[in-house]
């Protein structure tokens, strides 16, 4: 409901204005992330809405997919990713994840002389570089691939 006065009139007029809203996307993102240069990361993304939507991430060089709700990402700069969603009725949406490079290369990984380990065994690992400040995540994607 609306009230107004019209100047021309002492009294209070009121107005009923029916408007319709009509449902849009909700797009969920992770929280901002920072990152090593030369590193990467995936970011996973969750658009729901009534009936049927599209979504799309804007044209970026490292985005290979940019209707997939998971992409990975490898910036040498901060960048912002931003990802549009539209809904069957028209309405759109658009929200933005910024990843943070921060200049500085991860640990560096020396592995001891005998690099052949056999089942259970063990190697020696020498992190250079080595900062107190961060903390540091085993990536076990990476087994049985020959990277550390």
């Amino acid at each position: 409901m609306v009230v107004f006065r019209n100047l021309n009139f002492p009294i209070w007029q009121r107005q009923t204005v029916i408007k319709t809203i009509l449902p849009n996307t909700l797009i969920t993102l992770p929280s901002d992330k920072t990152i090593s240069i030369g590193d990467n990361t995936d970011i996973i993304i969750s658009v729901v809405g009534p009936g049927l939507f599209s979504q799309k991430w804007l044209s970026r060089p490292d985005i290979k997919c940019d209707t997939c709700p998971l992409i990975n990402v490898r910036p040498t700069t901060t960048t912002k990713y931003f990802i549009t969603s539209q809904s069957d009725n028209g309405c759109r949406n658009m929200d933005s994840i910024k990843v943070i490079v921060i200049n500085i290369s991860g640990p560096t990984l020396v592995v001891s002389n005998d690099t052949i380990v056999c089942t259970d065994g063990t190697a020696t690992l020498q992190i250079l570089n080595y900062n107190p400040n961060y903390t540091y995540i085993w990536d076990k994607k990476c087994q049985g691939t020959g990277l550390l």
